[in-house]
């Protein structure tokens, strides 16, 4: 199994599709709404009582919300979770998706009398407690499931380990993931890793800081990604596009995937703001498709990695609905109107500017034979601005927010 060291930022330097999207849709998503206030004033107030879980849950947070932001993102429906001590963990994946069941097994009956108390207190129905032998419950468990969509473990001994996934992994499909946690007190997790690596069904293996992620898809290559905070290949003014082939920070390239990828976050801030019902969804699809045009964008022309970044006239046609829907029953304007009038409609502004630039850079690149984009690409852009420019028109209509006009 190689070895390949990667920056975790944005996850470039992952040169397969569906890795490079987890990780950048996954693991490097950051949204406010992903941080349960009222849980983490719970975890506080647990380590202020020195409660029986406290010593677990006081440096876990980024742990347990990874783990959150694992679940949203592959959609899990159905969690199984092993672990000794696992801070608030179960309640962060169990809140993910209210159509998921997450069953967490215990062999601490203290501890998961704590863990039932504030999942009854935050009002988390789809979480199961069970506690005694951990071998023991998870043979019971497989009889009544009928499949496993994400395993998190966390190794106590090797053998466990093992057994654990040899156990689990005729429940799970391609698509499924293992997560395992590391320990630093664990003495033994070189040799875990070495043979969890050796395992027939595991391929890629995503290790991100305190965590292992493990795919069992059969179509990646067999690979460990080190994700570590920083590589210094970068140091000398150069990275790599998916697909590995190295450029120029100053590339007219990276000038494009990285406007696009700004202008996804400027996307991302509006969502933020307060908005009319039913405009955060289209927002969201969006930024689903501004996501794959920028891993078109980063991509050679006639790399292999290019065929699963493709924009589609359906993506065409669907921001023109978009359009059509939006301006519906808006009065005409007579004038050009300036930006401003509140914080949503002059971010929708901000986001058109953006495109407009976005678009700027992809005819540039389009002029450079080895970065080709498609029609469609260029048509989704140019609609897009036009799109920014009717909501910022919408918003304003139904807020009630001032409309000013450029007056001559």
């Amino acid at each position: 199994m190689h070895n390949i060291t990667a920056r975790n930022t944005h996850g470039y330097g992952i040169h397969s599709p569906r890795l490079y999207d987890f990780v950048r849709y996954t693991i490097d998503e950051n949204n406010p709404y992903y941080l349960f206030r009222q849980l983490e004033h719970h975890r506080q107030a647990l380590i202020a009582e020195k409660s029986v879980i406290s010593t677990d849950i006081k440096d876990k947070r980024r742990y347990d919300e990874t783990m959150f932001r694992i679940v949203a993102g592959i959609q899990a429906t159905c969690i199984v979770d092993i672990d000794q001590h696992q801070g608030l963990r179960p309640i962060y994946m169990s809140g993910a998706s209210k159509q998921a069941t997450c069953i967490s097994l215990l062999n601490d009956t203290l501890y998961a009398e704590e863990l039932e108390n504030v999942a009854h207190l935050h009002h988390v129905n789809n979480l199961s407690i069970l506690r005694g032998n951990i071998e023991e419950l998870i043979e019971a468990v497989l009889h009544q499931i009928g499949h496993i969509d994400l395993l998190s473990v966390a190794p106590e001994k090797s053998i466990a380990v093992r057994h654990i996934l040899n156990l689990c992994s005729e429940k799970m499909g391609d698509r499924a993931i293992i997560v395992l946690k590391r320990s630093n007190k664990h003495t033994q997790e070189k040799e875990i890793s070495q043979q969890i690596a050796r395992h027939p069904r595991i391929t890629a293996i995503l290790d991100l800081y305190d965590i292992k992620v493990l795919f069992l898809d059969p179509h990646l290559e067999k690979k460990v990604y080190n994700m570590n905070i920083y590589t210094k290949t970068g140091d000398n003014g150069m990275t790599s596009l998916i697909g590995g082939h190295r450029v120029s920070k100053d590339d007219i390239q990276l000038e494009a995937y990285g406007t696009a990828d700004e202008l996804n976050s400027f996307v991302g801030l509006l969502r933020a703001s307060q908005l009319p019902e039913g405009i955060d969804e289209l927002l969201h699809d969006i930024q689903n498709s501004l996501f794959v045009l920028g891993g078109l964008l980063a991509t050679k022309r006639g790399d292999n990695h290019r065929q699963g970044t493709i924009i589609t006239p359906l993506m065409v046609t669907k921001i023109e609905s978009y359009i059509d829907n939006t301006l519906k029953g808006l009065p005409e304007i007579h004038a050009f109107i300036l930006p401003g009038g509140s914080q949503a409609v002059s971010l929708c502004h901000i986001c058109r500017t953006i495109t407009r630039r976005l678009e700027r850079r992809m005819v540039s690149l389009n002029g450079d034979g080895d970065a080709y984009i498609e029609k469609e690409a260029m048509q989704y852009v140019n609609r897009l601005s036009d799109f920014f420019f009717a909501l910022a028109r919408r918003i304003a209509h139904e807020t009630n927010s001032k409309t000013f006009l450029w007056k001559t």
